[in-house]
């Protein structure tokens, strides 16, 4: 039954269908659609109207919201830079929406479902708590840019430092490191190209140990859970580096490895 329900959340959100008051269908229009778990949220009509549907109960909610510029769903939150410019989300579990009282937002990041991030209209950085509402300011401005994993919040600063928020318990890490090329986040782990010898290097932002993986210019990168894989030029097979053991081994990880392994005692 469930899955009958999913299916039906599922093409209620997919048809892009409004009906006018006379019951006649409206033109197709494509809708915009996210999705997370068993939540999904949708952009439709000639009215642009933003609605979610929870898939286990096969209801569909109309917002009330109207073009919305920007939405993001992460695990049970929805967010949405409302037509006004609005900063708002949404718990879609009980859909109680929330106003962050932030208009037009240059840059927004959302980590875990819970916490949202933004760069506010006068250039400051600030990140909520989407369960508890509560606002925290990071005293930094205008960042060049921001990243957002797990519990923490990545940014590169107006001066080029690169530092990063433990979003849970408040602190801030500065990394010692200036103006990287490209940077990555997956999970606890922070890996960026950096210097004149364009150094991969990667960084625990729970402990804040840094590591060299010891390739320089990498030709490509991406994340994998825990895994770092990295294409060098000239090489036909990528590297695979495990940012907790610091292990590396040629080829991609097949599966990945269970996240709770070792943290319990058997």
């Amino acid at each position: 039954m469930r899955r009958i329900l999913a299916i039906v959340c599922l093409l209620l959100a997919a048809t892009g269908l409004a009906r006018a008051d006379d019951g006649k269908k409206k033109p197709y229009r494509r809708p915009r659609r996210v999705a997370a778990g068993h939540f999904h949220a949708y952009v439709e009509g000639d009215d642009e109207a933003l609605f979610f549907c929870n898939a286990r109960q096969s209801v569909v909610v109309d917002t009330g919201e109207r073009r919305p510029r920007q939405i993001v769903l992460s695990g049970r939150m929805l967010v949405a830079i409302e037509d006004d410019g609005d900063l708002t989300f949404w718990d879609l579990t009980t859909g109680a929406k929330s106003d962050t009282n932030e208009d037009d937002p240059s840059a927004i990041v959302v980590a875990t479902g819970r916490y949202l991030a933004a760069v506010e209209k006068d250039g400051d950085l600030a990140w909520w708590d989407m369960r508890t509402t509560l606002r925290q300011d990071t005293f930094e401005d205008h960042p060049k840019r921001i990243l957002a994993s797990d519990r923490f919040l990545i940014a590169v600063e107006s001066d080029g430092d690169l530092v990063h928020w433990d979003m849970m318990l408040g602190t801030k890490f500065d990394t010692l490191a200036d103006d990287p090329e490209k940077m990555w986040a997956t999970g606890r782990f922070l890996a960026v190209v950096m210097g004149d010898d364009h150094a991969l290097v990667y960084w625990d932002m729970e402990s804040g140990a840094k590591t060299d993986s010891g390739i320089r210019s990498p030709e490509r990168v991406h994340t994998r859970g825990r895994y770092l894989i990295v294409r060098e030029k000239g090489k036909k097979d990528p590297v695979s580096i495990d940012m907790n053991t610091g292990s590396r081994f040629e080829g991609e990880p097949q599966t990945l490895p269970n996240p709770f392994e070792g943290l319990f005692p058997t």
